[in-house]
């Protein structure tokens, strides 16, 4: 299973941040865990404890600047290998938007396994991010149960998508019945999303005949007692 959290926390310093990630880790059993928005730095201990006793046990950080920004992506070993994800924590600003999609354009092409882009891309996609997306031949998940990722939180609230989660064709065909949803929002003004994996795709096992089979003396007994055996008794 490959289940991954992606959520802009607005700030881990925050200790009831720091329970609710790991709170939806441990009950997630999430594989890979995205954080945007950190405004800190870490270290492996600060990693043991989010993830609730090492469950993640590699991370790469960009730790903020000042009070502002910082990203965090930590994740099993042994799920990594399967896939490529790039985390993604979007510039405010109009005019450096293509300077992102260009460095993701570079990045996808240095790899060959299943890619997803996924993060805060702080933006409710403009013309010019729909039409990249569609270059790079992204895909751009829907969310099952809300249509907003936002809010500001006033008594009349405004409300937008600015989290999203991006899957090439190898991803759909590794894991068809990925589905993306929303968990509840607290402690920040983004919903954390968690992206579910479900098994992985198989490719089938054609069986093959070996000519050579039919040499052995015994042939009848090796076959009833081979084909027993692969059915488990």
């Amino acid at each position: 299973m490959l289940d991954i959290l992606i959520w802009n926390v607005r700030g881990l310093n925050d200790p009831r941040k720091k329970a609710a990630v790991k709170e939806h880790i441990l009950a997630n059993k999430v594989s890979i865990c995205c954080l945007q928005e950190t405004k800190e730095s870490f270290s492996q201990n600060d990693i043991r404890d989010i993830s609730g006793g090492g469950m993640l046990s590699e991370f790469v950080c960009k730790p903020s600047i000042g009070a502002s920004g910082g990203i965090l992506i930590c994740w099993n070993d042994s799920i990594w290998r399967m896939i490529s994800s790039v985390e993604v924590y979007g510039p405010c600003e109009d005019s450096s938007r293509h300077v992102l999609w260009e460095e993701l354009s570079q990045v996808k092409a240095v790899h060959g396994l299943p890619w997803c882009v996924l993060g805060d891309f702080n933006v409710t996609r403009f013309v010019e991010d729909r039409n990249r997306i569609a270059e790079e031949g992204l895909v751009d998940l829907p969310i099952a149960n809300q249509n907003f990722t936002w809010s500001n939180l006033r008594e009349v609230p405004a409300l937008a998508r600015l989290d999203r989660v991006l899957i090439d064709a190898e991803w759909e065909e590794a894991f068809p019945l990925c589905r993306l949803s929303g968990l509840p929002r607290i402690c920040s003004d983004h919903s954390p999303l968690l992206l579910v994996g479900g098994d992985v795709a198989r490719k089938p096992v054609w069986f093959r005949f070996e000519n050579w089979w039919l040499l052995r003396l015994d042939f009848k007994h090796w076959w009833r007692v081979r084909g027993l055996r692969q059915q488990g008794f």
